[in-house]
């Protein structure tokens, strides 16, 4: 790959010293209709939150392009993001495989075996299992990236950019649709359910801390405030 392409100057610089981001990291789709140019950003966004915690890349430009330090330490932030989801994904997985393998002590209370609710668990037990597959690989291999490898190969073209992405956010997405899909299938083994303090107790235990997602998506609003800075200055953030 040219030197040109990985330094094309696309936008205003963050700092003197670091090259422009390249032009195939902005996802513009300048040439897209507008509703298939705001559907294709906002899913690259989405993506670059789930897989990096940014909605761009400047900030994986910049690391990858500053000192070792600074790579080092963005690499090990996600290191941790992929640690901590694989550890949720053995308890899960510990957790479906119980619920896939044993017979309900009490059936006429909470039977999981009907095949609505053990195809869910059965379903949950495999895309936690393939998230943990995927997350043990991207671990195995990530000491050995380099901020060099990272910003010419993995990076080094839109494609690749969209595969590394997919790959990093993989996990995540498989463990939330994991998580979704064991409890709807719980859910569905306590709505069947002939005691009714199980069939509404259930669904309760479940509704609460689903709307938590709410709650969460409030406290993200782009909020902008005036403050008074040390020299007396007013700013907004």
């Amino acid at each position: 790959m040219s030197t040109t392409m990985l330094h094309s100057p696309t936008q205003r610089r963050p700092h003197p010293d670091i090259p422009a981001m390249p032009s195939h990291w902005n996802f513009e789709f300048k040439g897209a209709p507008q509703l298939l140019r705001f559907i294709l950003q906002s899913a690259f966004q989405l993506l670059c939150v789930i897989s990096l915690g940014h909605a761009d890349l400047q900030r994986a430009w910049i690391a990858c392009t500053t000192d070792d330090k600074t790579w080092t330490e963005q690499k090990d932030r996600l290191w941790d993001r992929i640690s901590t989801i694989t550890i949720i994904g053995g308890l899960l997985l510990g957790a479906t495989a119980a619920f896939a393998t044993t017979v309900p002590p009490m059936a006429d209370i909470l039977n999981y075996t009907e095949r609505g609710p053990y195809m869910c668990i059965f379903c949950s037990f495999g895309l936690t299992f393939g998230s943990l597959i995927v997350g043990s690989a991207i671990l195995f291999v990530m000491p050995k990236c380099t901020a060099d490898w990272f910003r010419t190969t993995l990076m080094g073209s839109r494609s690749n950019i969209c595969c590394t992405l997919v790959l990093i956010a993989y996990p995540f997405i498989c463990m939330g649709v994991s998580t979704i899909i064991g409890a709807f299938g719980l859910l569905v083994a306590a709505w069947i359910s002939q005691d009714r303090l199980v069939k509404f107790g259930v669904a309760w235990i479940l509704i609460l801390p689903a709307s938590l997602i709410l709650v969460f998506a409030w406290t993200q609003r782009p909020l902008r405030k005036g403050f008074t800075s040390h020299d007396g200055s007013s700013r907004h953030i």
